[in-house]
């Protein structure tokens, strides 16, 4: 989100300047103090138009109600992002973004024997400093919050603009109006602090690094909502100016190719027992609301010293009881996973079967009680920085720990208690284990998979 402000606003900065609140004829005088253009080639206004208004940045153009641009300061940005499985209320506030006046021309050609326009700009660092309160939640169970001071740097920044040219002369005299136009927009390397995130400043430096290496993803997204948004209106503005100006043009050598260095990647833990224990009670609710708690257990067909039992009508309690066990970690690897696992407990958990005790086609049908303690599992769960996908990477019960059976209604056939215990013991350890986490693992992953947060992004 400050992301998506800051890049935003460099590049309509970059890309229209103040064309669209000024008359192109008025812009061309007011920029040169007064003045009108002098001759020469269009490189050169060009250049000396690009000069005049880093001047006035500082500034600003009060006669046509533009605030100074460097600093551009950023009173107050609310966001809101309501879609399916993701919900975030954000405001960016008092927030000053700097340098952009330290901009450098690097390239400026027009040719009208090959109707090409080229322009090239490039920033070596700009900043911004700001306040931001955050809360929302993802897939009804990672929460978000925070609230604090936050800042973007972004270094080695390249602009290049290219436009296919057309004659217009319709009035009787030659006009250079652009037919086409694209450009490309780099920042080689940026560096995120988002302070207090989670409430927690260990948390956040772990953040950082994700978003650090998030940035030029969330860049390609920017600029493809530029073209798609606001291309058709930079060529309008662009052509309003270029209709007031007709003068002889200069050669310029051919573009080089530009380099653009690796952005580094970043590897931090930090604990995040804070942030898992604000996940739990989502964990909790989110079982109960898929209809987890109570757990339909599955039958099964066993043999108690030699004896056939079937085990049915089974149903397992306490899913819901869930709570943090042991420390949570959040992760940033090398390659592009931010991850956060954590071990889990479960308070009270009980289940019950009926069993039906069969010895030559006759015998009981009887209840198993059984309570289980200590019992342990483990989450995991990761978002790339590449493609902004969700994945449940592990949701297991790990350890079923102590298991407690009682019998009721055995009468003569108490002699298989033991063995029949045994037996229900061996099952919640194994198989019933399995069950229940394939359940789990099954139901939450299926709703993390269909969040697309690459397409909210790049639909906002």
């Amino acid at each position: 989100m400050l992301l998506r402000t800051f890049v935003i606003s460099l590049l309509l900065l970059q890309c229209t300047g103040l064309f669209q609140e000024l008359d192109s004829t008025d812009y061309l005088t007011a920029l040169s103090d007064g003045e009108p253009m002098p001759a020469g080639s269009i490189d050169d206004l060009i250049r000396k138009l690009l000069e005049q208004l880093r001047a006035n940045m500082s500034q600003g153009f009060p006669q046509w109600g533009v605030p100074p641009l460097d600093p551009l300061h950023i009173a107050n940005i609310p966001i809101a992002i309501d879609e399916s499985g993701i919900s975030v209320h954000a405001n960016i506030t008092d927030g000053d973004v700097t340098d952009l006046s330290q901009f450098v021309i690097d390239k400026v050609h027009v040719s009208l024997l090959t109707l090409k326009a080229q322009l090239a700009l490039s920033l070596s660092d700009i900043k911004l400093v700001c306040n931001y309160f955050l809360e929302g939640l993802i897939a009804d169970l990672f929460p978000l919050y925070g609230s604090g001071p936050s800042s973007v740097a972004l270094s080695n920044i390249s602009l290049s603009v290219n436009a296919d040219l057309n004659l217009n002369r319709t009035d009787g005299h030659e006009h250079v109006q652009i037919a086409t136009m694209d450009f490309d927009f780099h920042v080689n390397a940026m560096d995120i602090q988002i302070h207090d995130l989670f409430d927690n400043d260990d948390l956040a430096t772990v953040i950082d690094g994700f978003a650090d290496d998030i940035g030029p993803l969330l860049i390609d997204i920017l600029v493809n909502d530029t073209r798609r948004d606001l291309l058709p209106a930079i060529i309008e503005q662009l052509n309003d100016l270029l209709w007031n100006v007709t003068l002889p043009i200069l050669a310029e050598p051919e573009p080089q190719p530009e380099s653009r260095a690796l952005v580094p990647a970043l590897t931090s833990t930090a604990n995040a027992n804070s942030f898992f224990d604000r996940l739990i009670p989502y964990l909790q609710n989110y079982i109960k609301s898929n209809k987890l708690d109570p757990f339909p257990l599955p039958e099964f067909d066993v043999t108690a010293a030699g004896t056939g039992v079937k085990l049915y009508q089974g149903s397992l309690t306490g899913l819901s009881s869930c709570g943090r066990n042991g420390d949570s970690q959040l992760a940033y690897d090398e390659a592009e996973w931010l991850s956060v696992s954590s071990g889990i407990g479960f308070q009270q958990m009980s289940a019950g079967y009926t069993l039906k005790i069969e010895v030559f086609g006759i015998g009981p049908h009887v209840t198993a009680e059984i309570t289980l303690s200590n019992t342990k599992a483990q989450f995991a769960a990761q978002i790339s920085s590449k493609s902004l996908a969700i994945k449940l990477t592990d949701l297991k019960i790990s350890d079923i720990g102590g298991v407690s059976v009682k019998i009721r209604g055995l009468g003569i056939w108490e002699f298989l208690l033991e063995p029949i215990v045994d037996v229900i013991v061996d099952l919640f350890k194994g198989q019933i284990a399995d069950a229940v986490s394939g359940a789990l693992f099954s139901t939450l992953d299926d709703v993390l998979s269909k969040i697309d947060l690459l397409s909210i992004l790049e639909n906002l």
